[in-house]
């Protein structure tokens, strides 16, 4: 599921014809790429596959609402075989913030040891990656917010694209030929390529990477 239609993304922008429904297309796809990296979580519905350390006995799934945890392995060897698969007794999950939590401690036990030396020679690394978790995330709508600042990102690279094109890719102000003036909105991208706004309207549905 994409964050929203080209049909709506084309309303919002006041875009009534389909001329350059391909060029939307692309831009619809790079910004859905953009906004699941700035936020750390995608909007789309699924199914997700994720690997997390096992030295806690909690997991937070990137992306949630969870509408289903599909399996939970948990292998020191990370290979999840079928003999990995945890039972639904072992774990439940909090489908609204997107945790799995063991109910029988750390999903990887901590390594035996003796003193100031251990007799674990992958004491630093067992838990590295060792839980598989397989899910998919309620199918909905993604929020409105995030719909409008999905619609200004590519609305504002839109502009852009046409702006250059009608300048030929000259940084041009105002061109005359004869009595005829064409004037541009001196309309460049910042650094970032990023309009104002649309940050302020992701905030809270940033996750932090940790």
């Amino acid at each position: 599921m994409s964050i929203d239609t080209l049909s709506e993304v084309k309303l919002r922008l006041g875009i009534s014809t389909t001329a350059d429904d391909a060029l939307l297309t692309r831009l619809q796809s790079s910004a859905e790429s953009w906004l699941e990296v700035y936020c750390n979580r995608s909007f789309a519905a699924g199914p997700f596959t994720e690997y997390h350390d096992g030295g806690s006995s909690f997991v937070h799934l990137r992306n949630y609402p969870v509408a289903e945890v599909t399996s939970v392995k948990v292998d020191p060897q990370r290979i999840f075989g079928p003999g990995t698969q945890l039972p639904l007794s072992a774990y439940s999950v909090h489908r609204k913030r997107g945790v799995v939590q063991s109910t029988q401690g750390r999903f990887v036990p901590p390594p035996r040891s003796h003193g100031l030396v251990s007799d674990d020679p992958i004491l630093w690394d067992r838990a590295l990656g060792t839980v598989e978790v397989i899910y998919t995330t309620v199918h909905s709508q993604a929020p409105a917010a995030v719909q409008q600042a999905y619609t200004l990102l590519i609305g504002y690279w839109y502009q852009w694209i046409k702006t250059m094109l009608d300048a030929n890719y000259r940084r041009l102000e105002t061109q005359r030929f004869g009595d005829t003036s064409t004037s541009w909105s001196n309309f460049y991208l910042d650094r970032a390529g990023i309009p104002p706004g649309v940050v302020d309207l992701l905030k809270p549905f940033r996750e932090p990477s940790l």
